[in-house]
């Protein structure tokens, strides 16, 4: 059953409330929430590019989705979910701690460790001393380029 209010659309589903959506006036215009559909994208995640879903995305979503996610859409869409679980700001902290550090360390597997790690009082996440983990990465670097290696587990170093 639909219910259709000024604002809202509800859709009920056994008298439960299973999804409310912004009602748009537009003439041939569909409003998405990308959530609705994340099950189905893990099965076909190239689907993801083309999506209407990821087209009606925040700004700052489609700006993670090209800068750090284009090739990746599946790690996209567990970003998504880490995103429904916690929040977009806690996200979006997580990468600008990340960016402080190495810009290739950006996934969604790093993002996670950072919004799910606790800062404590002595030493929050923002005060950290970085200069040993930025000298590890120059000698791995150094070494990669060495032994002409490739990197491994999505680090560019």
């Amino acid at each position: 059953m639909a219910k259709i209010y000024p604002d809202t659309i509800e859709i009920f589903y056994k008298d439960k409330l299973i999804a409310s959506h912004k009602r748009s006036y537009l003439n041939h215009h569909w409003t998405v929430d990308i959530n609705h559909f994340i099950h189905t994208l893990k099965k076909k995640p190239g689907a993801l590019h083309s999506s209407v879903g990821r087209h009606q995305l925040s700004p700052e979503l489609q700006e993670l989705y090209h800068k750090y996610y284009t090739n990746n859409p599946k790690d996209f869409i567990v970003l998504l979910e880490l995103i429904k679980e916690k929040d977009l700001e806690s996200v979006l902290e997580a990468i600008k701690e990340l960016e402080k550090i190495k810009v290739e360390m950006i996934n969604t597997d790093n993002i996670k460790n950072i919004v799910f790690k606790s800062p404590t009082m002595d030493n929050p996440l923002g005060s950290k001393d970085i200069s040993i983990q930025k000298a590890s990465l120059e000698q791995i670097s150094i070494l990669n380029e060495m032994f002409k290696l490739n990197s491994v587990g999505g680090y560019g170093n």
